[in-house]
């Protein structure tokens, strides 16, 4: 099965509830003693969980690592190299209480480069335009961590809404299940017209989830 937490075009919650399975899947086959947590699975199972990798971010070429810390010397937060209103942006939707956060990083020479960094899974990207000014660098660095943020909250409110749905789903087959119950019961003709629209509901629901949500996991 491809490990599809390496590949940057899934939504970085994605990456690491799929970790986060692997992680379960293998604990579920070993005795307590030889449990190991996502980070521990990451690290000694994928190459590049310890070094910077190469992919690309919509057609941007990116260098990528999910090992914690920093993968350059003086690398620093945006908003510790200039004036911020803020200390990164959310990624998780209506929960926010994730960030991806611009870094900038030194490179030899007094040049700079610029990215982010997601709190969520302690992934670090890093973006090739090279700079000569730190401030620069930083502008740039909360410009590409807004924009990760802002499509990873419309991603995870997305995916919300889809587990919303399903859940309203489910309750519908419950209810309907229920109805059918009935059937053999003088009440049965109180209940008819409610089968009726939960059969509706549920494919209307059903029908919204394939198309308006196919790209959930629900």
């Amino acid at each position: 099965m491809t490990a599809i937490y390496k590949n940057l075009r899934v939504a970085a919650y994605a990456r690491l509830a799929d970790l986060r399975a692997r992680a379960n899947q293998f604990n579920a086959k070993r005795p307590p003693s030889e449990h190991r947590t996502w980070r521990e699975l990451r690290y000694s199972t994928f190459r590049n969980a310890g070094a910077l990798g190469q992919g690309f971010n919509d057609k941007t070429p990116v260098w990528y690592s999910h090992a914690e810390g920093e993968q350059f010397r003086n690398e620093r937060d945006a908003h510790d190299v200039i004036r911020l209103r803020h200390t990164g942006w959310f990624t998780d939707g209506e929960w926010q209480n994730e960030l991806a956060i611009g870094i900038v990083a030194g490179l030899p020479h007094g040049r700079f480069i610029a990215g982010y960094r997601l709190t969520m899974n302690d992934e670090r990207v890093y973006f090739p335009g090279v700079f000569t000014d730190e401030s620069d660098a930083a502008r740039m660095a909360d410009e590409h961590a807004r924009v990760i943020g802002e499509q990873e909250s419309e991603q995870a409110n997305k995916q919300s809404a889809a587990e919303k749905l399903s859940s309203e789903i489910e309750d519908a087959f419950t209810r309907l299940r229920e109805c059918i119950a009935l059937r053999h019961k003088a009440c049965m003709s109180y209940v008819r017209d409610e089968i009726s629209e939960l059969v509706e509901a549920i494919r209307d629901k059903r029908k919204t989830l394939r198309t308006d949500y196919a790209d959930c996991e629900v």
